[in-house]
């Protein structure tokens, strides 16, 4: 997996947590007395008892919502497929997870978000220290055959004998200043 499919994977479940947010949004506007108002105790605090049927049927419409919406996701010919595959990325690093679960992810809320972009942040941490660690083996390798490394150890060139080669073939600032020059810009 590489972090461009991560990257369609989060868009995707973002666009469908939001379609599924406003459809329990609705839901709730429609019957706020069966699905907006919690039930509380008489210290004002919610009662979890008695208000679980409440947040049960809200958590069946997000996910219902946003099965929904998935499946018209699913590989094939663009027709709602509940049961089919979402593909994310190009052949061969592309991978698919079943419409149902990313209808599941994409109700979880903010508890999914939070997760979700710890594990991106993660995987972008493992891929710079990965390329830091090649650019290092890199250069090091270069050192022991007697090259110069520049350009943060992307490239390396041979160094000259003639002092005055050598000071022409690196990417140093030269010697002088153009304020020093004889040469007028215009």
């Amino acid at each position: 997996m590489t972090i461009n499919n991560l990257s369609e994977m989060a868009t995707t479940l973002l666009a469908i947590s939001l379609a599924s947010e406003r459809v329990v949004t609705i839901a709730k506007t429609a019957f706020p007395i069966w699905l907006a108002d919690e039930k509380k105790t008489d210290a004002q605090e919610v009662d979890l008892v008695a208000d679980r049927t409440r947040r049960l049927i809200v958590l069946a419409i997000a996910f219902a919502s946003a099965w929904v919406t998935a499946s018209f996701l699913a590989d094939g010919d663009g027709a709602a497929k509940f049961f089919g595959v979402v593909s994310f990325g190009n052949a061969p690093t592309d991978f698919g997870i079943p419409v149902w679960i990313i209808g599941l992810l994409a109700s979880g809320g903010s508890s999914l978000w939070s997760n979700f972009l710890g594990y991106t942040k993660a995987v972008k941490d493992v891929q710079t220290q990965r390329k830091a660690s090649e650019g290092l083996t890199y250069s090091k390798a270069a050192k022991e055959q007697g090259l110069i490394t520049y350009d943060s150890g992307n490239a390396a060139r041979r160094r000259m004998t003639d002092p005055t080669l050598n000071q022409l073939t690196s990417l140093t600032d030269p010697a002088f200043t153009i304020a020093d020059s004889r040469v007028k810009r215009p």
